[in-house]
């Protein structure tokens, strides 16, 4: 049924177990695409900055 659209990945987003800091959301987002969670940590805190600033100004 699903011939020639590819690869189907049921692979779920979901909160890590192991890598909790507060709710586990960065580090279920790093488990899921394999990254070390402490970028993920550092990309939700430096991505919106500049964005906050703009809006500010």
């Amino acid at each position: 049924m699903n011939e020639g659209r590819g690869i189907v990945n049921n692979k779920r987003l979901k909160r890590s177990v192991d890598n909790r800091l507060i709710g586990g959301v960065c580090g279920g987002i790093a488990e899921h695409y394999n990254l070390p969670p402490i970028l993920v940590r550092l990309l939700f805190l430096l991505i919106p900055a500049p964005l906050l600033f703009v809006v500010y100004m």
